[in-house]
């Protein structure tokens, strides 16, 4: 599994424009007690004039009434007698609460459930580390998850609970993208390819939900992608499998192109190949994520 952040587009406006306008925004947020004052409403609001000021750390209430200035009205606004933050304050708070742009905690690799998909041992580590989280195997070194998560999923979580948290995490995040909204911003979804070279990550190509918005992205497999369709789960299910009761990194199909062949590049075809019992199921996937083709066939 794999997941990525790309940088921001705004959609019909000029990009120099658009950093202008967003540089001059963020530098109102550039001193320690208007963060705080964000924080006091993020946690209390609404407040009035002297409860806001009770609650930060300044004793000059002109500095004060200066600097509550300079968030409104992006920021902060008056609403009934009383400050409130807006949809982008608290956007901004949310961020701050959740540590994003704090140093990210570190864990030491720690033994987690499952096989190694490339030589069977259950010899299985996780870690987190520079804001990303790596599942390795300790007999043959092979990595088989590094992905891109936020700080937050790993605070004041014991080391399991934050796994099992990054799954559940990554599992909404693609099903989100699949419906055509951003996890990120909320804005339109295109499906679009990631070629990748294999130095890189064990996939060739990777099917992608690329934000028109924010330009996020949101990479999963196409072994992930075949797995969701009800005509696969019956497959699975005639064998005794539920493909859910299992973690992302138990499922070969999803983090490895072992079981992928591309039949074709222009147009692109796909094809994942699942094997249960006597039965192998080969489901054909196109370059708009769709299934194009199912067949099952006995086991040769």
């Amino acid at each position: 599994m794999t997941e990525d952040e790309i940088g921001v587009r705004d959609g019909g406006r000029d990009p120099d424009e658009t950093a202008r306008d967003s540089a001059a925004v963020f530098s109102l947020l550039g001193d320690e007690l208007r963060l705080e004052i964000i924080t006091a409403l993020h946690e209390h609001a609404p407040l009035s004039f002297s409860e806001l000021y009770d609650r930060v750390s300044l004793e000059d209430s002109g500095g004060f009434n200066y600097h509550l200035s300079q968030l409104r009205p992006h920021f902060v606004t008056k609403r009934d007698g009383a400050y409130v933050l807006t949809a982008a304050g608290q956007r901004i708070a949310r961020a701050v609460a959740a540590g994003f742009y704090t140093d990210a905690p570190e864990v030491s690799p720690f033994e987690v459930d499952g096989k190694c998909t490339a030589c069977g041992e259950s010899a299985l580590v996780a870690s987190y580390a520079d804001e990303r989280v790596r599942i390795e195997c300790t007999a043959c070194d092979e990595t088989v998850v590094r992905v891109s998560v936020p700080p937050s999923l790993f605070r004041e979580r014991e080391p399991r609970a934050a796994l099992e948290a990054f799954d559940q995490w990554g599992s909404n995040q693609v099903s989100q993208a699949r419906n055509g909204l951003c996890p990120d911003c909320g804005g339109w979804i295109e499906q679009t390819i990631t070629w990748t070279p294999p130095e890189e990550t064990p996939f060739a190509v990777l099917p992608t939900f690329e934000c028109g918005v924010c330009g996020r992205h949101v990479i999963t497999s196409f072994g992930a992608l075949a797995a969701r369709d009800p005509r696969v789960q019956a497959f699975h299910e005639r064998h005794g499998i539920n493909l859910d009761d299992r973690h992302y990194w138990e499922v070969e199909q999803f983090v490895t192109d072992e079981y992928d062949e591309i039949l074709s590049e222009d147009p692109l075809q796909v094809q994942v190949t699942f094997e249960a019992g006597d039965e192998v199921c080969r489901v054909v996937l196109g370059a708009d994520h769709e299934i194009q083709d199912i067949e099952i066939h006995p086991r040769e």
